[in-house]
């Protein structure tokens, strides 16, 4: 993609994944084209382009680009061996729950030694975030308790 608009000016394009960060308030309260346009450039969310587009979500292979969100798509395109360059990273503490049938007998995390843990796959996914967040998350609710994942 080309970092030139029709217009006079340049196009940043960024992307933003669904958790709590600065640019999603940014770019909603206009702050973001505010601040961009001191150097005649202009903000676009990559999700509103043609779909064909938005996989420089996952593979930043588009220097117009910026990205703030989870930590998965910048770890998964460095291990592609893209060039992307990470500015910062945090972790936001919040609740997660493991869910257990009605009829079974585990209600705590330790129960849950010795037992096969199961994740949803998307392999049909550039990344499989969900999998990924799952896998995270059992390893959290395991290590808060004590014991390796693989014990699981």
């Amino acid at each position: 993609m080309s970092s030139k608009v029709k217009s006079k000016g340049k196009e940043v394009r960024y992307t933003i994944c669904p958790v709590g960060n600065a640019s999603y308030l940014a770019a909603k309260k206009g702050w973001l084209n505010e601040g961009l346009a001191k150097f005649q450039a202009t903000a676009t969310l990559l999700q509103t382009l043609p779909k064909k587009h938005w996989a420089v979500h996952y593979n930043y292979k588009d220097a117009a680009l910026f990205r703030e969100g989870g930590n998965i798509p910048p770890i998964w395109s460095k291990a592609q061996g893209e060039k992307s360059v990470l500015i910062g990273l945090t972790f936001l503490d919040h609740k997660q729950y493991l869910l257990v049938r009605a009829d079974s007998p585990i209600d705590s995390v330790e129960q849950l030694r010795k037992h096969r843990l199961g994740l949803q796959s998307r392999p049909e996914f550039i990344i499989d975030f969900g999998k990924a967040s799952a896998q995270r998350g059992f390893a959290t609710a395991l290590a808060a308790r004590g014991f390796a994942p693989s014990e699981g």
